[in-house]
């Protein structure tokens, strides 16, 4: 079990620097709403609020999403993604980064496995309760 949570600590990046894919390389959203590049599967229909569905801030603050579990996945795998990249669930009212997600899930976050729990949605009153400075929220 332990080697797993270690594994699982080294897939969502826990002491890399931060790097994200090149902003070609990953969908984002214009002023149309429409995406720069195909995606590879159908997208989802998720009610709103889905902890499967997924924004992240990029190194400019600007967030990018809203995406799929399994193209996060496929991104942290090919390596664009650290422990320090700032991201939510949609269901989530703050970012927090990739690495205290990781740790909140026990294991990869994009991956759902069988016989496992979603943590319930981050809200602000309980995440921050013991934080000085909540920079982080949803905007």
């Amino acid at each position: 079990m332990a080697k797993l949570i270690e594994e699982e600590a080294a897939l969502v990046g826990i002491g890399r620097e931060p790097s994200l894919p090149p902003v070609s390389s990953i969908p984002s959203a214009t002023s149309t709403g429409v995406t720069t590049q195909q995606r590879p599967t159908p997208p989802l229909e998720v009610s709103r609020g889905s902890p499967d569905i997924w924004l992240y801030r990029d190194p400019q603050g600007n967030v990018q999403g809203p995406f799929a579990s399994a193209e996060m996945s496929l991104w942290l795998n090919q390596g664009y993604f650290s422990g320090g990249l700032y991201l939510r669930r949609e269901c989530d009212q703050v970012f927090i980064t990739l690495s205290e997600m990781g740790k909140l899930y026990g294991r990869n976050p994009f991956v759902n496995l069988p016989d496992t729990i979603t943590p319930p949605p981050l809200q602000v009153n309980s995440y921050f309760q013991n934080m000085s400075s909540p920079s982080m929220l949803v905007k």
